[in-house]
C-alpha cells in the first residue's frame, strides 16, 4: 500500500523511537566494563571501544553548544514577537530531494509561509541562546539525521531468550502509531489491511480511500509545490482525482481561452460604436437635450 502521514507527527513518532534506542545502546555501554567469559569487549551490538565517546556527546551536547534540532519538531516560535506584532517560526521541513528533513524559518505560527527576509536558522538560534561561556550554539541534527538515513524499523518486536515460541509476535509501538495516524491507500494494491476488515474505528478511511489515492497519487506526481500550493508547472494537476490533464481538455481550455478574447474584443467594439454614434446625435442636435 501507500501511506501520507503529516511531516510533525511522523517525526514525533520516529525521533522518540530512535532517542529511546540511543538511551538502552549507552546504558549496555555503561556495562562494558563486566567483560564476558572470552574476555570480549562486544555487549550485544554495542561497540565498547568506541561507544563511550559517541555517548559522552549526547550526553554533554548542550554544554558543548549544541541544540538538538529535535526541539523544533512542533512550530513554534524563536524569541520574542517584533512591535508591529511580526515573529519567526521555525519548524521541520522537507529538503529538496525529498530524502532529508530539515528546519526552517517562518513568518506564521502554522509554519506555512516562508521567510524572505534573509534570516537565517543560525541567527536565530544565535541570538535567542542562552550565554554558553562565549561558546557559538549550532544546531545538531543528530536525531533527525537518523530518521532519514533510509534505515528501517523493524516493527517486529525482538523476543526475550526466555520467551515462550508461542505466544503471538508484538508489534513497535512506533508501528502501531505511524499507521494508525498515516492516510491509507492499500485497495488498488490488493493488501488486506484495516480499510478491507470492516472494523469500525477505520470505517471513514475506508470511505474515503479512492480520494486519499487520488491525493497521494498527486503528491507524488508534483502536483503540489513545497508551499502546499497547486503547481501549475505540473502535468498531473487535476481538480481532485490525481490524473494529468488530456490533450482534448487542454484543446477546450484553449477554445475557450481564444473565444473569451474574441468577445471582450466585440465588446470593446461595440461600445465604441455606440459611444461615437451618441456624440453624433448630440451634435445634430445642437448639444441640447429634449
Amino acid at each position: 500500500g501507500e501511506y501520507m502521514i503529516d511531516l510533525e507527527q511522523y517525526l514525533e513518532a520516529t525521533v522518540d523511537y530512535y532517542q529511546e534506542e540511543q538511551e538502552n545502546y549507552c546504558q549496555a555501554c555503561e556495562e562494558c566494563g563486566n567483560d564476558d567469559a572470552d574476555g570480549g569487549r562486544k555487549l550485544a551490538a554495542v561497540d565498547c571501544d568506541s561507544c563511550y565517546a559517541e555517548c559522552q556527546f549526547y550526553e554533554n551536547f548542550e554544554e558543548q553548544g549544541y541544540v538538538d534540532a529535535a526541539e523544533y519538531l512542533e512550530c513554534g516560535m524563536v524569541g520574542e514577537a517584533n512591535d508591529d506584532g511580526s515573529a519567526y517560526y521555525v519548524g521541520p521541513i522537507c529538503g529538496n530531494s525529498g530524502q532529508q528533513i530539515s528546519l526552517g524559518v517562518f513568518t506564521d505560527e502554522f509554519c506555512s509561509i516562508f521567510n524572505k527576509d534573509g534570516t537565517s536558522l543560525d541567527e536565530l538560534i544565535q541570538a535567542n541562546a542562552d550565554d554558553n561561556n562565549g561558546v557559538v550554539p549550532q544546531i545538531t541534527y543528530h536525531n533527525i539525521q537518523k530518521v532519514s538515513s533510509g534505515s528501517c524499523i523493524s516493527c517486529l518486536v525482538e523476543p526475550e531468550d526466555d520467551a515462550d515460541a508461542n505466544e503471538e509476535p508484538e508489534v513497535q509501538q512506533v508501528c502501531e502509531e505511524l499507521y494508525e495516524n498515516a492516510a491509507k491507500c492499500e485497495t488498488p494494491y490488493s493488501f488486506s489491511g484495516v480499510i478491507s476488515s470492516g472494523v469500525e474505528d477505520y470505517a471513514n478511511q475506508a470511505a474515503n480511500e479512492d480520494t486519499v489515492c487520488g491525493f497521494i497519487k498527486a503528491v507524488n506526481g508534483g502536483a503540489y509545490d513545497e508551499e502546499g500550493e497547486i503547481s501549475l508547472s505540473s502535468s498531473n494537476v487535476s481538480a481532485g482525482g490525481g490524473s494529468s490533464t488530456t490533450g482534448w481538455q487542454k484543446f477546450t481550455i484553449a477554445v475557450l481561452a481564444v473565444g473569451t478574447l474574441g468577445l471582450v474584443g466585440f465588446a470593446a467594439t461595440l461600445h465604441s460604436a455606440l459611444t461615437k454614434g451618441t456624440k453624433a446625435d448630440l451634435s445634430s442636435n445642437g448639444g441640447a437635450l429634449a
